[in-house]
């Protein structure tokens, strides 16, 4: 067994030297981590992390314990220090809010930073705030995990951004409920959004190249609005056709450039509306005009034309009426005057669509009419008609001599159309019209009356010409049926339209006011009984036709005086009058140039006597009273030009009409 070591003196005094040592080394340590604190680096984050103007603030990853905050975050959360260094940072969260931060936290702990987002802090006033957070892992802080957080104040700019969401919310809803289809383009030309009408007129194309998806072009379309709202800045609008299976269509495209705060041009917005309804609109109004405008040069050229037909037809029908039928030119007068007559009815329909030819109306039931002048114009036809007439139809108020001639004029070309046979199909019914039908019609209740033929059909070129005067492409049609047609129907308050595709047919629309009053009773009018000639006033500024008239009357008995002028007339009927031999009938000229018209001396011959017989005369029905002249104090009318056998017949009827003075 070993002896143990004595301690000696030498011993301690060898132990007491190490433990100074042992000491010393602790003071050096002490020093030296003293020193570190002191670091001139570290010197510098304490100074920028205090005095820095964006609010920070430290924390344990661990207890979430708040370890450090700068004069900025004091500001902003209005805590003093104390009171932040006791606290977590689940109290700066609204207490709903602290789920998602711990899911948050979740990331630090497994040493990923934070994404950056937007939560909702509690000042100390109890306000809450919307911060935008940016965290950072610290590996050390005082020898704990701890994450630097760096918060800016966005309260304002959410609150501008909630701001800007609602207006856009707005717009969009306003877009989206917009009829106009609207799509807004990139600078390149490319397609980022539609709203629904947009896609039904032109399908969902975002995200496609408008020149690609719209036109199939590999390169912007000439006269784009939208190319020449980018290079100019201003709105810019076109016009684009498209072809459909029912027909063309045609759209408005209104383009505006969309700019930046700058004022860059960074986009464009289109619109887009249809306006294949309002084309057609226009198209009818140009015809309506045209119409009005040739109508004032063809009526006054047939007041002119008729004058001269009257001399014309007048000797040529006086010739015959006294020229034994054995002779032989009598013959040839028979064709001169049988081609005056046809001059006559070429006058007529160039009269119907002037400013003449005012229809004569009564309420009637159109359905016969109907039936009479379309199995009129298909008579020894091989073309069959089928009607589908609706038993309620409305009553109408019309001329029917007129729109007998509009249905016989359509019926007639489509068994034209037809050289082969077929089928005309007759459709007539009540249709109510509003804005929405896009027609050039006042609102209310129309008969809406359809002829369709199985026919060769109207190209396309020549649609918009069919109804313009003289137009034809028939070798002996004169080009004033259809044209005659629409304005009859127009003078009557309603409207002509046709749809036709070749090697289909055609289907002509027409639309006649619906009214609500009982059909006319039919008036028996008196014909002439045994012919008495007697006296008759005739006044024609035109002395060719005074004579012409004349001696017609003449060759039937008759006694007449000629005068030039209403005055003169006037004169004549009194003396008439007191020499007891007056006048049986008064034929009146309506227009005398320099000088009193049928019009007024008609008024003045009822002052003298309310019971004349008068008759009105005219080439060119301009003025309502040749439609109505009954209303004016006539009691008939004869229009110029006319034969022998016409001015006898109404002298004869008026000659028989009771005394009763002029019917309204």
């Amino acid at each position: 067994m070993t002896k143990a070591r004595e301690t000696s003196p030498e011993l301690l005094q060898e132990l007491t030297g190490l433990r100074r040592r042992v000491l010393d080394l602790e003071d050096r340590l002490a020093e030296v981590q003293g020193g570190a604190a002191q670091d001139p680096a570290a010197s510098w984050y304490e100074k920028l992390f205090r005095s820095n103007p964006q609010p920070m603030l430290i924390y344990d990853v661990a207890t979430l314990a708040i370890l450090d905050i700068n004069a900025a975050a004091l500001l902003l959360y209005g805590y003093s220090r104390e009171e932040f260094l006791s606290m977590t940072i689940k109290e700066l969260r609204p207490p709903e809010d602290v789920p998602a931060l711990l899911e948050n936290m979740a990331k630090a702990t497994e040493g990923l930073d934070v994404v950056p987002g937007v939560w909702r802090h509690r000042k100390k006033d109890g306000a809450i705030i919307d911060v935008r957070i940016s965290s950072h892992t610290l590996v050390d802080h005082g020898g704990r995990k701890a994450q630097l957080v760096l918060v800016n104040d966005v309260t304002g700019l959410r609150a501008v951004e909630k701001e800007l969401l609602d207006e856009r919310n707005k717009l969009e809803g306003i877009i989206a409920a917009m009829g106009d289809g609207v799509s807004i383009q990139d600078s390149n030309y490319k397609i980022l959004f539609q709203n629904e009408p947009h896609m039904n007129m032109i399908g969902n194309h975002v995200g496609e190249y408008c020149y690609q998806a719209y036109e199939k072009k590999a390169q912007v379309c000439q006269g784009c609005p939208l190319a020449r709202s980018y290079e100019d800045g201003q709105v810019h609008t076109a016009e684009r056709s498209v072809p459909r299976e029912a027909g063309v269509s045609y759209y408005e495209i209104t383009a505006s450039p969309l700019k930046d705060a700058a004022g860059q041009i960074i986009a464009g917005i289109e619109v887009v509306r249809e306006i294949t309804d309002r084309r057609r609109m226009e198209g009818e109004l140009q015809k309506i005009q045209k119409l009005e405008s040739l109508g004032v040069l063809a009526g006054g050229i047939a007041h002119d034309f008729n004058n001269m037909l009257t001399v014309i037809l007048g000797n040529l029908s006086y010739v015959l009426s006294v020229m034994d039928p054995d002779e032989p030119i009598y013959e040839r007068i028979g064709k001169a005057e049988k081609a005056s007559l046809r001059a006559k009815g070429l006058t007529r329909q160039l009269l119907t669509f002037s400013k003449g030819g005012a229809p004569i109306k009564k309420i009637t039931s159109i359905s016969p009419l109907i039936r009479e002048a379309a199995g009129f114009g298909l008579r020894g036809s091989n073309v069959k008609c089928e009607f589908f007439l609706d038993d309620d139809l409305s009553f109408a108020e019309v001329d029917e001599g007129q729109i007998g001639q509009v249905i016989h004029n359509i019926v007639i070309n489509g068994d034209q159309a037809m050289p082969d046979g077929g089928v005309i199909r007759v459709t007539a019914r009540n249709v109510t019209i509003d804005a929405e039908r896009g027609l050039p019609l006042s609102p209310g209740k129309y008969i809406g009356l359809s002829i369709e033929d199985q026919g060769i059909g109207i190209p396309e070129a020549h649609l918009e010409k069919i109804f313009d005067p003289f137009f034809t492409t028939k070798a002996s049609g004169s080009g004033l049926g259809l044209s005659t047609s629409f304005s009859i129907v127009k003078k009557h308050g309603g409207l002509l339209t046709v749809q036709s595709e070749e090697g289909v047919g055609s289907i002509f629309e027409i639309y006649l006011p619906a009214c609500q009053g009982r059909m006319t009773d039919k008036v028996e009018t008196a014909g002439p009984g045994p012919m008495v000639p007697g006296r008759v006033l005739l006044m024609d500024d035109e002395a060719i036709i005074c004579d012409v008239a004349g001696k017609m009357l003449e060759s039937m008995g008759y006694q007449v005086t000629c005068v030039s002028c209403g005055e003169e007339a006037i004169d004549a009927f009194t003396k008439a009058r007191q020499s007891a031999a007056p006048f049986d009938c008064v034929i009146m000229d309506l227009t005398i140039r320099g000088g009193m018209g049928g019009q007024e001396a008609i008024g003045k011959l009822r002052e003298i006597d309310p019971h004349v017989k008068a008759v009105v005369s005219s080439g060119y029905s301009h003025d309502p009273v040749m439609a109505d002249y009954r209303r004016y104090g006539f009691q008939g009318v004869l229009k110029k030009p006319y034969v022998t056998a016409e001015i006898i017949q109404v002298v004869e009827q008026v000659k028989g009409a009771a005394k009763d003075g002029p019917g309204v």
